[in-house]
């Protein structure tokens, strides 16, 4: 089985290396996963550039994501649309549980209306507990609304 090293692929995606996919084995293509390419290459701490790096895999990688999935040559540009010209460091962002997930998100979306949903659910995965409670707090939200918010992000 071939295998493909995140260094080399976060690597070529940073540096906008567009033929990178054209170039894997056949093996190396079934393996690939444009998916998981886009939960490294959105967080980028080592040069302090995590917001932009999460904005353009937002704004540019994610947007009808699931329409392209026939076509991952297609998603591999979009995805180094997203480099910056230097090798950064890419941690792994985990998706996080469902369940959870899925309630905070309700409750994102009931209680800022006015926000669109996509940024909702980039807020929800990459947030930890004590910077929602806080960004709630700072949006203006009741104590009873905050006590609701622990209570779904402690369960």
């Amino acid at each position: 089985m071939a295998m493909i090293h995140i260094k080399e692929l976060t690597r070529a995606v940073d540096t906008k290396n567009r033929n990178w996919y054209n170039e894997l084995s056949e093996a190396e293509k079934t393996e690939f996963s444009a998916w998981k390419t886009m939960r490294f290459i959105s967080a980028n701490v080592k040069d302090n550039e995590h917001d932009l790096g999460l904005y353009l895999t937002n704004e540019i990688v994610n947007v009808n994501f699931n329409s392209l999935t026939k076509h991952p040559e297609l998603q591999w540009k979009l995805l180094t649309c997203v480099g910056t010209g230097k090798v950064s460091y890419h941690p792994w962002i985990s998706p996080g549980k469902r369940v959870k997930k899925d309630q905070l998100l309700e409750w994102f979306k009931n209680n800022f209306r006015n926000e669109k949903i996509s940024n909702l659910e980039v807020l929800v995965q990459l947030s930890e507990k004590n910077e929602i409670l806080e960004y709630a707090e700072h949006q203006g939200c009741t104590d009873k609304k905050l006590k609701e918010l622990s209570k779904i992000l402690n369960d």
